[in-house]
């Protein structure tokens, strides 16, 4: 028999960090600086042996930041980095969505929610073996009148940073939640995030 088919896109997240991890990583991750509940190793996947959260919710998991975490340059040869995807200005608009009480946000705005994107991309760099493999969870933003196409941004900030783009897995929800105060849509809604995979090159671009 051949081996199952890697697709690009998945309506099942644990399908899909299967398929993603065992293509680029022989199935493994090592470390993961936003751990959180750790709900990406449920079922897919083993923990990683390094866990770090700003607020550790879970035993062996170690309190630091994403943008400075107590390892050498060059410690690790693959990480998960799954960071917020809202910022402080939206879930202050909409404190009673059910998006804002859901999930955790970047104090600021949008510039600052990017902002943070860069500092960890950085740092992930530094702490990335060279070839070292990058999976970086992210979502686009539809807020007032105006889309933020967050996944091409990070597309380009990766490779600034030293990072070259190897593949793009897109997710679909599951959930969908209905607007009833829609009274004009100017954009369609979201309901996907992506799944970047990136690699650290052996040396850094100028």
């Amino acid at each position: 028999m051949g081996r199952t088919l890697v697709k690009s896109v998945y309506d099942d997240q644990d399908e899909l960090l299967a398929a993603m991890v065992g293509l680029h990583s022989s199935g493994t991750v090592e470390c993961d600086p936003t751990f959180g509940r750790g709900l990406f190793y449920r079922y897919a996947l083993e923990p990683p042996r390094l866990r770090f959260d700003l607020a550790p919710r879970c035993p062996g998991t170690v309190a630091a930041d994403v943008q400075r975490l107590p390892l050498r340059d060059g410690a690790v040869g693959s990480v998960m980095f799954d960071p917020p995807f809202l910022d402080g200005a939206f879930t202050a608009r909409r404190r009673n969505s059910t998006m804002a009480k859901k999930y955790s946000a970047v104090a600021g705005g949008v510039k600052d929610l990017l902002l943070f994107y860069e500092k960890g991309l950085k740092e992930i760099y530094r702490i990335l073996k060279p070839r070292g493999t990058l999976y970086f969870k992210c979502q686009d933003i539809v807020d007032g009148r105006g889309n933020t196409f967050v996944h091409v941004t990070i597309h380009d900030m990766a490779q600034v940073v030293g990072f070259r783009p190897r593949d793009l897995f897109i997710l679909l929800a599951k959930s969908r939640p209905i607007q009833y105060n829609l009274y004009k849509q100017v954009h369609a809604r979201k309901y996907h995030c992506y799944f970047w995979v990136f690699e650290k090159r052996k040396c850094r671009v100028k």
